[in-house]
């Protein structure tokens, strides 16, 4: 076997080949929707994707931020935790939780 086939075929491969496509296709709805770019985390595990995306650190208005993209990916309005001033949406299909937070990573 190939240096360059051990390497492709390393353990945490796959989940950085999946978590690579992942955040460029929910970037891709931004930019098919002219939106300013979200950060994304992506975590697999036991079989759960879940994929959180939030807004840079200096955005000077998240909750506007976020509502579009919540509009942009079909999310559902979320809850909103006064205490840490903090705006949610997100959708459950399957396996797959994708939520979008006015909480800066």
């Amino acid at each position: 076997m190939s240096t360059l086939a051990a390497e492709t075929l390393s353990p945490g491969w796959l989940n950085t080949l999946f978590t690579r496509s992942i955040t460029e296709g929910v970037s891709a709805v931004g930019d098919d929707s002219g939106l300013p770019g979200l950060e994304w985390r992506v975590r697999i595990d036991n079989g759960e994707i879940v994929v959180l995306g939030a807004p840079p650190q200096h955005v000077t208005d998240p909750v506007s931020l976020c509502r579009k993209w919540a509009q942009a990916l079909g999310l559902d309005r979320g809850r909103y935790d006064e205490s840490e001033d903090v705006s949610s949406w997100s959708r459950v299909d399957g396996p797959w939780l994708i939520e979008v937070s006015t909480t800066v990573f």
